[in-house]
C-alpha cells in the first residue's frame, strides 16, 4: 500500500505519465455541494477548485487544523491474542492521538513557514488564504502493548484520510478541497516499539508538509483549456 503522506498532492501535482491536471467546467461537469469542479489527473484521490479558481493576488497563509479523528475500534484487550486470532486494528492512547495531532500542526507550521511566494500571518485579510488540514477515520495496526517478551512486526503502522480546504480568510469562500486516503507503509516488516513508530508518523508528516508547501507555492489558477496553471514561486 501507499504511504499516508509521501506524494500527497493538494491540487495538482502532475502525475507521471506527464498529463497535466485538467479542470472540466463545461455543461455536464461534476461538481461538489459548494460548486467545486473536479480536478481530472490529480495525484490525491479527488480533488476540486472553484470556478476561476486564482490565487494570484494572495501573498500570505493562516493555517489551520481541522484535527484528527481515530476510527472506533471495538478492542476487547489481550494484544497477544488478538494478533493470534489475525486482529489487525487497535485503539489509540489519548497521548498517542495528541502526538498525531500535534505532528500535523507542527509540521504544516513548519513548512509553510519555507515558501517561497507567502509568509504566514495569524489573521485574516483580502491577501490572505486559509489553509485547514486534518486527518480523518485514522486506522492504528499498532498493538497497545506487547504481552510478555513477545515481539510485533509490521509493515504498515495505520492509514487515514488526509482532508486539505483552501478558503478566502476574508469571507470564507472555499476555493479548493483535495481528499486522499493512503497507508502509512514500511515497506518492509519492522519491529513494533514507540521510537520508530513516532520516528515513522514524523517521516510522513514532513513529507506531507513539503508536498503542501510546494504545491501552494506553484499552483496559481485556472488556464485557457481548464489546465492548472503553475508559476515560479
Amino acid at each position: 500500500m501507499r504511504s499516508l503522506i509521501l506524494y500527497v498532492a493538494l491540487l495538482a501535482t502532475t502525475p507521471a505519465y506527464g498529463a497535466s491536471p485538467h479542470v472540466d467546467t463545461g455543461p455536464g461537469a461534476e461538481t461538489t455541494f459548494d460548486g467545486l469542479y473536479r480536478v481530472e489527473r490529480s495525484v490525491a484521490d479527488a480533488a476540486w477548485v472553484a470556478p476561476g479558481f486564482d490565487l494570484s493576488r494572495y501573498q500570505k497563509l493562516l493555517v489551520r487544523s481541522a484535527g484528527v479523528s481515530f476510527k472506533p475500534v471495538d478492542w476487547k484487550g489481550g494484544t497477544t491474542a488478538a494478533i493470534r486470532r489475525g486482529e489487525t486494528e487497535f485503539p489509540v492512547t489519548e497521548r498517542n492521538r495528541q502526538l498525531v495531532a500535534n505532528l500535523l500542526q507542527k509540521e504544516l507550521l513548519e513548512e509553510l513557514a519555507k515558501s517561497k511566494r507567502y509568509e504566514l500571518t495569524d489573521a485574516s485579510g483580502d491577501d490572505v488564504l486559509l489553509v485547514t488540514a486534518g486527518l480523518f477515520d485514522v486506522v492504528s495496526n499498532v498493538p497497545p502493548e506487547t504481552a510478555g517478551r513477545d515481539r510485533t512486526y509490521l509493515r504498515t503502522i495505520g492509514e487515514a484520510t488526509l482532508v486539505i480546504e483552501v478558503r478566502d480568510s476574508a469571507t470564507g469562500a472555499i476555493l479548493a478541497r483535495a481528499v486522499d486516503r493512503r497507508a502509512a507503509d514500511t515497506h518492509r516488516m519492522q519491529e513494533s516499539n514507540p521510537a520508530f513508530n513516532r520516528a515513522e508518523v514524523q517521516r510522513l508528516m514532513d513529507s506531507w508538509g513539503r508536498t503542501i508547501r510546494h504545491t501552494l507555492d506553484t499552483v496559481v489558477r485556472i488556464g485557457d483549456g481548464g489546465a492548472l496553471v503553475k508559476g515560479a514561486p
